[in-house]
């Protein structure tokens, strides 16, 4: 095990060479900023860094998931959770940024949670 700091993948280029990774999973933050949720419960004593996220609260996951194209093997699968609504967007994000064999799984409550996508350069 190797524990690195920086900024999602970055610290993986750093050696002028790109890491390749079989598998990267994320949960990165991913709400909408203006969710009122933010300042209710449990959610007021974490850090807003680890769950807020601008654009909708898809910013991070569209960093994460265009940098993987970079530190995936080929195969690789890219496996990121996200918000009970944002299942759909998710997929279409990772569609469009040529990913392939894309699934979501639900949570116990029947709600999309993770988003994986298969990251195959041969096509």
């Amino acid at each position: 095990v190797a524990f690195v700091e920086g900024h999602w993948l970055e610290p993986f280029s750093e050696q002028g060479e790109e890491q390749q990774f079989e598998m990267i999973v994320s949960n990165p933050p991913y709400i909408h900023p203006d969710d009122q949720h933010l300042s209710q419960g449990d959610l007021r004593f974490e850090p807003v860094q680890a769950l807020r996220s601008m654009s909708d609260g898809l910013a991070d996951i569209l960093a994460i998931a265009k940098a993987a194209r970079n530190h995936l093997i080929s195969p690789g699968w890219l496996i990121l959770e996200h918000g009970y609504d944002q299942g759909s967007t998710v997929k279409e994000t990772l569609e469009t940024l040529g990913y392939s064999q894309i699934s979501t799984v639900e949570d116990l409550a029947k709600n999309e949670r993770v988003s994986i996508g298969k990251w195959d350069k041969s096509g």
